[in-house]
């Protein structure tokens, strides 16, 4: 130790050695539990610019508390005996409800001395409501050479009788490392972000505006110009309001009504469910799936939703004939009605104890609209399409099921409702008739289709 601090006086040629000894300044640190480093950190560059033979700073960290000690009481006792609270304000995304208690405890001490509170937060957030206030220092360089000039080399900010370090004017440099290293602490941002996915963030100001069937049209739109290319819009400041006038002409944007949905489900507290619509870019033509990632709950009690478009591989047809393309997707849609719908409920629906009817009518009915939506969003919908892959005298057959398929379904889905289970067999039973007919015709035709090709 004496070592140490020999070192540290010979690096510093203006130590204020044999000058009036201030009072001692007791700095609280407030934190959270995962930037312990952090304060450490900071705590430790501060105490590097302080006075070597007699510090005028004093710290306490929640670290500090022994084992077996009760610690509510000894943060409160160091709370009281505290000239400065140092708030370490380092992702707004968190909860920050206990450092908040402790400023707010902080500042319902009544006493005689000069108490402060101090608040270090990222260039890139705001402070917390609560201390807006106040007087705060951001992570960029002037604010923080501003921080540190009042903390250690004027006496007003501490109410000192004399300034801490003011030979620090002379040593610029070592003041610029003290900056350095405070901002690599308390700002996370990353220097450079590279995304691979497509993407959009949407920060919404005020809760109350996300409803059930409609984004917010004042949200606020985050991206890069390579994923704002897919709406057709260039690299810019734009609104969720911008981007739906763009989408607006496309025929199918289920999508953003799912996405509407998953958005106010989770604003609600609840888990969104899957978007199963499919979004084709508006320049390129690429199907994406759209993901709804993540929400980031802000201090300001704004949120920032994190969507993905991920572009779709499962199915690229690009190089594959129209008419080929489209019968073959039919058939894996059919497949999926076969396994996934009509094998799976046929013979369970009506075997099921009565406390289950409700959760398997449920599952019934979405595993209809997953596949729905996306033969849909595969053109399947589309019957003019289909109908060109097969023989005029096939043609009329196809059709047919058309028709009975929209009966079938309209009365499934009445018996799902009203959980009529035995409605509901009925009606698989019929779709099972039918699904056969229709995987026998289009795989003979499918299999036409490639032989005529070679």
């Amino acid at each position: 130790m004496v070592i140490r601090q020999a070192a540290k006086r010979a690096a510093n040629p203006f130590s204020r050695k044999g000058a009036l000894v201030n009072d001692t300044v007791n700095v609280f640190i407030s934190h959270k539990l995962e930037d312990r480093a952090t304060a450490i950190g900071i705590r430790d560059i501060l105490k590097d610019l302080d006075d070597d033979e007699n510090p005028v700073l004093n710290f306490f960290l929640s670290e500090e508390i022994k084992g077996g000690e009760k610690w509510y009481e000894k943060i409160r006792e160091q709370l009281t005996k505290s000239n400065i609270l140092l708030l370490l304000f380092t992702d707004a995304t968190k909860s920050w409800d206990w450092c908040l208690y402790e400023a707010g405890l902080f500042d319902r001490l009544e006493d005689d001395r000069d108490r402060k509170i101090i608040c270090l937060h990222s260039s890139s957030t705001v402070p917390p409501d609560p201390l807006r206030h106040l007087k705060t220092f951001s992570s960029s360089s002037d604010d923080l050479h501003t921080f540190l000039q009042q903390v250690f080399i004027e006496k007003e900010l501490l109410n000192l009788a004399k300034p801490i370090a003011s030979w620090l004017k002379r040593v610029p440099d070592k003041l610029d490392k003290a900056v350095s290293g405070i901002s690599q602490f308390i700002d996370r941002s990353p220097v450079e972000t590279e995304y691979f996915t497509k993407y959009l963030f949407l920060q919404v100001d005020d809760l109350h505006e996300i409803r059930p069937d409609k984004i917010p049209d004042n949200a606020q739109v985050t991206s890069t110009g390579k994923s704002l290319e897919i709406f057709d819009k260039p690299e810019g400041e734009w609104l969720w309001k911008d981007i739906a006038r763009n989408i607006s002409v496309q025929e199918d944007s289920r999508w953003v009504v799912e996405l509407a949905e998953a958005i106010y489900a989770v604003s609600q507290g609840n888990l969104p469910s899957a978007i199963q619509a499919m979004f084709t870019a508006l320049r390129g033509k690429k199907t994406y799936r759209v993901l709804l990632y993540r929400i980031d709950k802000l201090a300001s009690g704004s949120i920032i939703i994190k969507i993905l478009f991920v572009e779709d591989v499962t199915w690229k047809l690009d190089d594959v004939p129209e008419i080929h393309a489209t019968l073959l997707t039919s058939l894996v849609m059919a497949t999926r009605f076969k396994y996934e719908l009509i094998g799976k409920y046929v013979g369970e629906i009506i075997a099921i104890p009565d406390y289950k009817v409700e959760e398997i009518c449920g599952e019934i009915r979405q595993v209809i609209m997953n596949i729905e939506s996306e033969a849909e969003s595969r053109g399947l919908m589309d019957q003019a399409m289909l109908l060109k892959a097969f023989k005029a005298e096939q043609r009329d057959s196809v059709i047919e099921m058309y028709k009975d398929w929209y009966v079938i379904r309209a009365e499934l889905l009445e018996a799902l409702e009203n959980k009529n289970c035995v409605t509901v067999r009925e009606n698989l039973g019929r779709l099972a008739d039918m699904n056969k007919e229709y995987l026998q015709i289009s795989s003979i035709r499918y299999k036409e289709l490639i032989a005529d090709d070679y």
